[in-house]
């Protein structure tokens, strides 16, 4: 997990199995994109509900589902998320970033989320 959040908000990774041709590939793309960034949302949410995470650890969690909840649209959840993270990690400048991710991603100039 943390080698995906070390490499940015906003990175992707795209297997040979989600680029199909066809009927309606980009409706297809589109909703396992989704799924993907909802499984994520899910685990993370697990885990911090486990209360087996501490320190760094546990912002990096809230980062990683604020950062699916921007992009799933949920702004003030991704907010939320992020601003726990500083709470937890003040010195992490993970947090900050994160907090940028779910401010950038609330801007009227960003792409709309995956609806």
């Amino acid at each position: 997990m943390r080698s995906i959040t070390d490499s940015g908000p906003g990175v992707i990774t795209v297997g040979n199995g989600d680029v199909k041709s066809g009927v309606s590939a980009e409706a297809g793309f589109a909703e396992r994109l989704r799924q993907r960034l909802q499984e994520g949302l899910d685990k993370a949410s697990e885990t911090i509900k486990s209360g087996k995470l501490s320190g760094g650890d546990l912002a990096n969690a809230y980062c990683s589902r604020s950062i699916n909840n921007a992009d799933l649209g949920k702004l003030d959840l991704s907010l939320q998320d992020a601003n726990e993270a500083i709470k937890i990690g003040p010195n992490d400048p993970h947090s900050y970033r994160c907090r940028g991710y779910a401010y950038l991603r609330a801007s009227p100039i960003t792409p709309r989320p995956l609806h």
